[in-house]
């Protein structure tokens, strides 16, 4: 179905462009007070906090490839079903931090990012998914 499609791709370029977000702020080009509530005090818990948020991110990324079918793995269909529902949970509570958030920025940018990831997150979980199978390509209306 290409709504789940559609979903997928925006999954994934949302983590891609995340993932290069956090690389410009490890390197400098953004300022790390943008991030995590504005309430880093230092670059060594900056240097912590992002090569987190890159780990993270990038399991993101590899959870929507796999289950987009894109990446072909062994990995069992439930357990990218759960990662799915904890990403999802994960993207709502970030979504009331980053409401909450001290830089202003990170309040008016990030917290509707995160609200759809959320959402999107929620809506690739179930594991029987009638529109593809994980680890499948996606069928993109084609018989």
């Amino acid at each position: 179905m290409k709504f789940k499609y559609w979903i997928y791709r925006i999954l994934i370029l949302i983590f891609t462009a995340t993932i290069g977000f956090h690389i410009l702020i490890l390197f400098g080009a953004i300022p790390y007070s943008m991030v995590w509530g504005g309430r880093l005090t230092s670059w060594t818990s900056m240097l912590v906090f992002e090569l987190f948020s890159l780990i993270l991110n990038s399991y993101f990324l590899f959870v929507m490839v796999c289950k987009a079918g894109i990446l072909k793995t062994n990995v069992p269909p439930v357990l990218l079903s759960i990662s799915c529902w904890i990403m999802g949970a994960l993207f709502l509570f970030n979504t009331l931090g980053n409401a909450f958030s001290l830089d202003e920025t990170e309040r008016i940018i990030f917290t509707p990012i995160t609200a759809v990831l959320c959402v999107l997150c929620f809506l690739v979980a179930p594991k029987n998914d009638s529109s593809s199978t994980p680890n499948t390509p996606i069928n993109h209306g084609h018989k």
